[in-house]
């Protein structure tokens, strides 16, 4: 889907929202696109890393004024009892969050094992082609075939293990932009 065929159908989904709202909405995902078309991506990428229109416009819908409670401000027993249940909602709310920093963590340090794999497998081909040049020197030619089977076997496994990489890195960068968009949007919904 296009930016312009995005946009078209988010007004659809969003049309409930005050029109400044809206225009709001609508800006800013058009923002987002620019942005991630600016970047090197393509049109229909930028718009497909966003995120599936429902997640998209159930966000949008979340923030309308009509879907917030009722305006009134916390009574002086939330407040209250929020205090109190301070020593167990904050404990747990930090524990949380540093759960979600170190999975996120071993998802780059995956990333970074199977790259180095990868360069392990690399080196072992070139030290099998070392010794397939030995072999034939010798005039080796079973053992110089060995080694030159072992160095491609080698070589294909470094290539998959660097497209492996190249994935989970790639998915890591969008599992972080799409946790860091959906903290601005948390913000920037509170702060209206």
């Amino acid at each position: 889907m296009n930016r312009k065929a995005f946009l078209r159908e988010l007004e659809g989904r969003i049309a409930a929202l005050p029109e400044a709202e809206r225009d709001q909405t609508l800006a800013y995902y058009a923002e987002m696109i620019d942005d991630r078309v600016e970047a090197g991506m393509a049109e229909e990428e930028a718009v497909a890393a966003l995120g599936t229109m429902e997640e998209i416009a159930a966000e949008a819908l979340q923030g309308a004024p009509q879907m917030r409670a009722s305006g009134r401000r916390p009574g002086a027993w939330s407040l209250l009892i929020g205090a109190l249940g301070s020593p167990l909602w904050v404990p747990l709310v930090a524990a949380g969050l540093l759960l979600a920093l170190v999975g996120y963590g071993l998802l780059w340090v995956l990333a970074a094992v199977l790259y180095i794999c990868a360069a392990a497998f690399a080196v072992g081909g070139l030290g099998a082609l070392a010794g397939m040049a030995a072999a034939l020197i010798r005039a080796n030619f079973l053992q110089g075939g060995l080694y030159l089977g072992t160095a491609c076997l080698l070589a294909g496994g470094a290539i998959l293990l660097t497209l492996a990489a190249n994935a989970a890195a790639v998915g890591c960068v969008r599992l972080g932009s799409r946790g860091v968009h959906r903290i601005k949007v948390m913000f920037r919904r509170k702060g209206q």
